[in-house]
């Protein structure tokens, strides 16, 4: 039997607790229980006794085929307590030390053998326990990397130089990277905005580098748009084993949707507290309007009809004080009105939602000193309160009291005084009114059409005064054009008449010379009590000027259409026939410069007729296509699916051999595939460089750009020099208009080829964009959907 064996057998707790403490003063993390360190140790022990004694194959003991599970389930223990793996290889050399010392220390011999079994034995369960614990490491990395990879907020990591070395998906698509490689290639302070690099570089880089976290809302920018985007950033560094800061880690939360929710929540608040107030407003103004409503006002509630509010007027009428009768049934309140049935009233249009109506009811009031009964008359009414979801909550009261009424329709004379008063005031009323009026006004009475009535306007309008006078006798010129058939015809039928923009011709007066005169204007029937139509009220509004007016424009713009079509037809028309003999003597200038036998002078001569002639060619194809665009309904395209890239690089090139003293530079990215017109496509890029080699400086360079994108086809030109005008981009793209003033003694410009580059894009389904600027230079760029 093995010696080493039995004193392991017998001096396993010493062994353990010797090794426990080397591995909780030196190796630990701390924190850890007695069970939680010791963990698979003991098993380890009996196995080893086991595999000394002889027990157990010896190919089982190596290394590389291993022996059981505790190295394994070792290592994963000593993961999940955060052990890291090279504490856990020392752990197992401090056991190996522990039992070399127990051996040292009983003074055993021990075989070679045992020696072997002994390492073997320690190697195999540092092997199981390593990889164990890596394999858990890496299934924990992927876990986290799958969440990280699938998390809505900003990660990122960067080096201490300030590059980035990983950005998680949700952060490329924030901030306008491609791919991984793409951000990777940038440097942190590239999609910092300018608003938060200080911030960045003055208190949060050295915070993390100091191994502090820092937390607070940063400034980024979209590499694209060039948007800003605020975050709400926890920054962290990022240490390694020796704890030596290694990388900056930073993860954001985009604030812009909570930040526009705090500016919807804010303006919603704002509008909430206008409410409030409009409402307590009304609420005010309807409180004054109750209190001092002219007539009395009271609700009452509930089967016992219960005094809920009452006005100042309506107590004044009970002769009560509001604290005499608010809150107390009626009948308790008011004890002389029992046996009158009014309180069964209530509760009647409670139950049946049915008014009630009493018109100068008598009724006796204690409204003195003293128990005396005050008779008076009332009219008043009962009607249903509801709320807002239609149910009766109770009975609203409407009174007045009519008592002098009452006496005073006993007392004839004194009515009839008041009625004759009360004509007055109405005829007064009416006087003021007419004259104050902003139209002409009238009243005819009876079936001569007397005139009792009229305003100054009216006066005036007519040129003479008609009071007193029929209408026939007053306007002889107006009966023989009508106007009594009108008045007559009101006054058989009742019926309104309205009509609009009406010619009246007026005959010479004292006052006014003969004229006319455009009215919009009313009969309305006045209909007598108990009788038919009394008179005619007329209302009239001189329209002669707006109408003389609004002709004249119609008159002005039917004009102008005529001109501008006569202009566009005749520009066709000499476009047209101007065609075919500039293109004989282009081809006649092109036989003659073939010739070998031409001298220096004339060759130049030759040569400058071909360019004036090329550049009249050029002047009749855009006013030939003006007059498509603007007669034929625009212009015609001939798509075919073709690759753009190379029509552009061809327009480029051409361009170069004509203008060799310029540089023209060319940037073609994506896809460049889709269904256009290259002639005309080819045509609108060749306006636009021609444009920007012609109104840019002479050794400035001018940048064509081809970009695909999944939709569309982008064209962008671009030239330095002067900026177009503000006030001349709203017309640019307009026919025989130009960017610059003046006369373009270069090339004798119509101004057609910006007008004709947006009517290209249009015809593709796209559209041009211009910009101009001192500082960015004038950049147009065309849209050209892959397909219209």
């Amino acid at each position: 039997m093995s010696q080493l064996a039995k004193v392991l057998e017998e001096r396993e707790e010493d062994v353990l607790r010797a090794w426990m403490g080397q591995v909780r003063q030196h190796l630990a993390p701390g924190g850890e229980t007695h069970a939680e360190l010791e963990d698979h140790i003991p098993l380890f022990l009996r196995q080893l006794r086991t595999v000394l004694r002889g027990e157990t194959s010896r190919d089982h003991v190596s290394p590389e085929a291993g022996t059981s599970a505790v190295g394994r389930e070792h290592g994963a223990q000593r993961f999940r307590l955060g052990f890291a793996l090279g504490a856990l290889v020392r752990e197992y050399g401090l056991l190996r030390d522990v039992l070399l010392d127990l051996i040292a220390e009983q003074g055993l011999r021990v075989s070679l053998e045992e020696v072997r079994l002994l390492t073997n034995f320690v190697a195999t369960a540092i092997a199981e326990a390593v990889e164990e614990h890596t394999r858990q490491q890496e299934r924990e990395l992927r876990t986290f990397k799958s969440l990280v990879e699938a998390s809505d907020n900003y990660i990122a990591l960067v080096d201490l130089e300030g590059q980035v070395t990983y950005l998680n998906p949700a952060g490329q698509r924030l901030l306008g990277f491609s791919s991984l490689e793409q951000a990777r290639a940038t440097s942190m302070m590239a999609f910092v905005s300018e608003d938060s690099q200080e911030l960045v570089a003055r208190d949060v880089v050295p915070q993390l580098l100091q191994g502090h976290t820092w937390q607070g809302e940063v400034l980024h920018r979209h590499l694209g748009t060039g948007e800003a985007i605020p975050l709400a950033a926890h920054t962290f560094p990022v240490k390694n084993e020796h704890g030596q800061v290694e990388l900056l880690g930073s993860i954001g939360r985009d604030l812009r949707e909570r930040k526009r929710q705090e500016t919807e929540r804010e303006r919603l608040l704002r509008e909430t507290e206008q409410l409030r107030h409009q409402a307590e407003g009304e609420r005010a103004r309807l409180n004054a309007l109750f209190q001092q409503a002219p007539v009395a006002i009271g609700v009452l509630r509930g089967p016992e009809v219960v005094i809920e509010v009452a006005n100042p007027l309506l107590c004044r009428l009970w002769g009560r004080e509001p604290e005499q009768v608010l809150g107390r049934p009626a009948m308790d309140a008011l004890p002389e009105m029992r046996g009158m049935g009014l309180d069964d009233e209530v509760r009647r249009v409670m139950a049946t939602g049915v008014p009630f109506v009493a018109t100068e009811l008598p009724v006796q009031f204690k409204r003195g000193p003293g128990e005396a009964l005050e008779p008076g008359h009332f009219s008043f009414v009962y009607d249903a309160l509801r709320d807002e979801a239609g149910h009766i909550e109770g009975v609203l009261l409407i009174a007045t009291e009519v008592s002098e009424a009452v006496l005073a329709r006993q007392r004839v004379e004194a009515l009839l005084r008041r009625s004759q008063e009360a004509e007055q005031a109405r005829a007064a009323v009416m006087d003021a009114l007419a004259e104050q009026s902003l139209i002409a006004m009238s009243y005819l009475h009876g079936p001569d059409y007397v005139a009792q009535t009229e305003n100054a306007l009216n006066r005036r309008l007519a040129g003479r005064d008609s009071l007193g006078q029929p209408f026939r006798q007053a306007f002889p010129e107006l009966h023989q054009q009508g106007f009594t058939a009108m008045l007559d015809r009101v006054r058989e039928t009742g019926a309104p008449l309205v009509n609009y923009e009406t010619l009246l011709r007026m005959e010479s007066t004292p006052e006014k010379p003969a004229h006319e005169m455009i009215l919009d204007f009313v009969y309305q029937p006045v209909r007598a009590p108990g009788s038919g139509v009394a008179g005619i009220l007329t209302l009239g509004l001189e329209v002669t000027k707006q109408v003389h007016a609004r002709r004249d424009a119609q008159r002005m713009a039917e004009e102008e259409r005529r001109l501008r079509d006569f202009e566009q037809h005749l520009i066709g028309i000499v476009s047209h026939d101007l065609r075919n003999p500039l293109s004989a003597i282009l081809l006649g200038l092109q036989l003659l410069l073939r010739r070998e036998s031409l001298d220096a002078r004339t060759l130049q001569s030759l040569l400058r007729l071909q360019s004036s002639t090329e550049r009249a060619v050029r002047m009749v194809r855009d006013l030939l296509d003006f007059t498509q665009a603007r007669l034929g309904g625009g212009l015609k395209m001939e798509r075919a699916p073709m690759d753009m890239h190379p029509v552009v690089l061809g327009v480029v090139e051409e361009l170069r051999m004509t203008h060799p003293e310029r540089e023209l530079r060319l940037e073609q990215h994506g896809d460049g595939h889709g269904a256009w017109d290259g002639d005309r496509v080819a045509q609108l890029l060749g306006n636009l460089v021609s444009n920007a080699l012609k109104y840019s400086p002479a050794d400035s360079p001018v940048t064509v750009r081809g970009v695909g994108d999944p939709e569309a086809l982008w064209l962008e030109v671009h030239n330095g020099g002067a900026p177009i005008a503000p006030e001349a981009l709203p017309r640019l793209f307009q026919p025989l208009q130009r960017a610059v003033a003046g006369n373009d003694k270069a090339t004798r410009s119509v101004g057609l080829g910006l007008y004709i580059v947006e009517q290209i894009a249009r015809a593709h389904g796209g559209g041009v964009q211009v910009t101009s600027s001192a500082s960015e230079g004038t950049r147009f760029t065309v849209r050209l959907p892959r397909s219209g």
